[in-house]
């Protein structure tokens, strides 16, 4: 039962209340994966993007310049699972996720922090990688993908020494590296 479902139906024509319903649900649908709903998460994360996707066709001066790279975030999250259930499905919504976030790193729109679009485009592919490693014509392009966000994640840490996050993130990417390496082997 979601309880945000009577707030988008009351609030009229402001996009604030659809942008934090779905900011609240990308928050959410993370919770309920951390706690192995998987099946939850999904539905959860499906809802934010589309709900970020929505918010991208309001008149320009009622958008966020985050809604893109949310909508992103929920489509990344969409697809983890979705790794699990059909790959390719997956791998198809890794695809639009990715090219959400290669569009804002070639724009850097302003009102964004440069840092918060190279997190989250490193995000994108640690977790398109992880998809990729699992098919086996496409492992050459997951290894590139870890490398990329482990660099993406290293220069972040350089230049943020104190954001824990960037280092944290670095690491999982490595670590992820070095396993596909070696399973390679």
């Amino acid at each position: 039962d979601h309880h945000w479902f009577p707030l988008q139906t009351d609030h009229g024509d402001d996009p604030a209340y659809d942008r934090s319903i779905a900011t609240a649900q990308l928050d959410l649908a993370a919770l309920q994966f951390a706690r192995g709903k998987s099946k939850e998460s999904k539905e959860i994360a499906q809802s934010a993007a589309e709900l970020f996707g929505k918010l991208a066709e309001v008149p320009a001066p009622q958008r966020h310049a985050y809604d893109p790279l949310l909508r992103a975030a929920a489509l990344t999250r969409v697809a983890v699972v979705e790794r699990d259930e059909d790959i390719e499905k997956a791998l198809a919504t890794h695809r639009v996720a990715a090219e959400i976030m290669k569009e804002l790193a070639q724009t850097k729109p302003a009102n964004m922090v440069p840092a918060d679009i190279y997190h989250h485009q490193a995000r994108c592919r640690l977790e398109q990688a992880l998809s990729m490693a699992r098919v086996p014509k496409r492992r050459e392009n997951a290894e590139k993908n870890l490398t990329a966000a482990a660099k993406q994640w290293q220069d972040l840490s350089k230049n943020y020494a104190r954001v824990p996050q960037y280092r944290a993130s670095q690491a999982q990417a490595e670590l992820a590296l070095g396993q596909l390496r070696a399973e390679d082997k």
